[in-house]
């Protein structure tokens, strides 16, 4: 995992106040995964979250730390292939 992956991994467990494993993070190659995966963590910690305002947030978080078009952020959208990431 490079250091564009560990810094964007750390902007989302800050903003959404969780902690994503390394193995779930190496595992995570869509943006659509990564909303998936905080949802998944607040839904744990007992949190009933909106999926559509987690994806904003993700998004949000995706554009700052990449420097990529709010277009350019799908949920299919790949994190290296398709974002240039690391």
């Amino acid at each position: 995992m490079g250091l564009d992956s560990v810094e964007l991994m750390i902007a989302t467990e800050e903003e959404f106040r969780i902690e994503i494993s390394n193995a779930e993070a190496e595992r995570i190659r869509t943006v659509g995964e990564l909303a998936d995966c905080v949802t998944a963590a607040l839904r744990k910690r007992g949190e009933l979250p909106d999926e559509t305002t987690v994806w904003e947030r993700v998004m949000a978080i995706v554009v700052a730390q990449l420097g990529v078009p709010p277009k350019a952020v799908t949920r299919t959208a790949r994190f290296i292939e398709d974002l240039g990431l690391d």
